[in-house]
């Protein structure tokens, strides 16, 4: 009798023990609420739940889920800090399947003698996105205009999510906003979904508002889809006599220029009379170079110009057609255009090399107001110190665009070394040119070289600016560029007396990081 009443009792503890593992307790100790899911994306989705008036404080939470309601096969904790009676709890499923309803609830967990007790939240479901993120739409944005003359302007727009590169870019404009007659293409390369252009346009009315937009045009099919930019205006400025107007540019590399307009159209500096400006506009990019040049030394004082890939491609070969520039008076040129004298070659200030996009880009850098006497056996030479130089500024050309000032400088200099030249007249090309005691670059671009935006829409701690100097010495020969030859923006300006970069008043004139220029 006490055998089977043993028996009795010890399958009774059994069947009491299996019924607290399977299944869910019968009388919930925790109201569980499920809620919906959140950060729903193609391929994962967070599940969210809350509990409370918990009896004791839960060992562990999570979710059951699937693809059907009735059949929550798979299961995910929580890593949410537990509370003692009441609180809140996610888990982040991922490698979810695109356009696909799945189903979940929530539970909570305790252990009662070594037993699982379970309090369940409601079912829930939710659909994951279709996996197809649509294509931003294409936008163009139309630019202020910079460079307003009385005759004059330079007109500019942006792009960005275009479905390829576009075919071609231009402006419409005109006298009234609803009626933009006119249509100007722009000459800027381009390459890739986003990117700038500009255009110039001439022979302006005085005081006259003009309107204008940019657009471009990427083909589709056999046709073409335009994008339009917002229509922007400008206002001519007044006509005054061409001898006393002054101008500043706009484009971005160009230190400032105060000149006046002579009769003949030379632009002239207006408080030294020696100094003369020119810029050159080719067939490739916006423009080519700006030159400043000193009648007084026959010799150019800096040479501003844009760095970019579409200048630089191998499209042509050099022409060595060296001429007089037509854009400044000959009689304050260099003589003739001979070669080598006194032991000088002719150096360019922007290369050949850097203007190979095109015939007439690089005919244009072999005017000799981009020449200036550089020491044959040492400095202008394979393995030379201007050639060292040269090809280490190379290796910063980006897609953004670099821009640079190419200087020379005529007192008494000391570089980073120690080498030391002095100031010195001889006979080049058939002058008596000043020689330049050293060269400079003054470079500026982003820091990155691809963001794709114009340095105006681009904070001060995106963008880096440096001075590279080497004085023309014999001691320059075979040496390797260091940050030894490194200055701010600003201790050039001190140096030199221009102001660089004026177009970019954000641009980090006191300060470089070594370490953006490759030290």
């Amino acid at each position: 009798m006490k055998l089977k009443l043993f028996l009795l009792c010890a399958l009774m503890a059994a069947a009491s023990a299996c019924s607290l593992v399977d299944t869910p307790d019968k009388t919930s100790f925790a109201k569980v609420s499920t809620i919906e899911t959140r950060n729903l994306t193609a391929t994962s989705a967070t599940l969210a739940a809350s509990y409370k008036d918990a009896s004791q404080t839960p060992d562990f939470f999570g979710f059951e889920w699937g693809t059907a309601s009735n059949k929550l096969s798979k299961d995910i904790k929580s890593n949410c800090p537990i509370c003692e009676k009441s609180g809140d709890f996610t888990a982040n499923l991922e490698g979810l399947l695109p356009n696909t309803t799945y189903y979940y609830r929530a539970y909570i967990t305790v252990i009662v003698s070594g037993f699982y007790r379970y309090a369940y939240g409601e079912v829930m479901s939710f659909t994951t996105a279709d996996g197809v993120t649509p294509p931003e739409e294409t936008q163009v944005t139309t630019e202020d205009a910079e460079q307003v003359t009385s005759s004059s302007a330079i007109i500019a727009a942006s792009f960005r999510n275009a479905e390829e590169t576009p075919t071609y870019t231009g402006f419409e404009w005109g006298l009234a906003a609803d009626n933009l007659t006119e249509d100007l293409h722009s000459k800027t390369s381009l390459s890739g979904s986003s990117g700038e252009f500009e255009g110039i346009l001439s022979g302006l009315s005085s005081s006259t508002t003009y309107y204008y937009r940019g657009y471009i045009a990427v083909s589709v099919g056999n046709s073409y889809k335009l994008v339009y930019g917002a229509v922007k205006s400008f206002k001519t400025s007044a006509a005054t006599d061409p001898v006393t107007e002054g101008r500043e540019a706009g484009w971005f590399e160009l230190p400032r220029m105060d000149y006046n307009l002579t009769p003949e159209d030379y632009m002239v500096h207006k408080t030294n009379p020696n100094l003369y400006y020119a810029y050159h506009i080719a067939d490739v990019g916006t423009r080519n170079y700006t030159v400043c040049y000193s009648g007084e030394y026959h010799c150019p004082v800096w040479v501003a110009a844009p760095r970019h890939p579409i200048y630089s491609a191998k499209k042509t070969s050099r022409s060595d057609n060296y001429r007089k520039d037509p854009k400044i008076p000959e009689e304050v040129q260099q003589a003739s255009t001979s070669g080598s004298t006194s032991g000088y070659n002719r150096g360019h200030m922007l290369g050949s090399a850097e203007r190979l996009g095109s015939k007439m880009l690089n005919n244009q850098v072999f005017y000799i107001t981009n020449i200036a006497p550089q020491n044959e056996t040492w400095f202008n030479t394979g393995g030379g110190g201007w050639n060292i130089l040269e090809d280490y500024i190379d290796d910063f050309e980006c897609s953004d665009t670099l821009y640079v000032v190419i200087g020379a400088y005529f007192e008494d200099f000391t570089d980073g070394y120690g080498n030391t030249a002095t100031k010195k007249k001889a006979t080049f090309m058939g002058s008596e040119v000043q020689i330049p005691t050293a060269f400079y670059y003054a470079l500026m671009r982003t820091k990155t070289g691809n963001t794709g935006k114009s340095l105006k829409k681009c904070p001060t701690n995106t963008i880096q600016c440096v001075a590279f100097i080497r004085a023309h010495a014999s001691g320059t020969k075979g040496q390797q560029v260091t940050h030894k030859e490194l200055m701010s923006i600003r201790e050039l300006e001190e140096l030199t007396g221009f102001n660089y970069f004026p177009n970019i008043p954000h641009a980090p004139r006191d300060s470089y990081l070594a370490s953006d220029w490759g030290f």
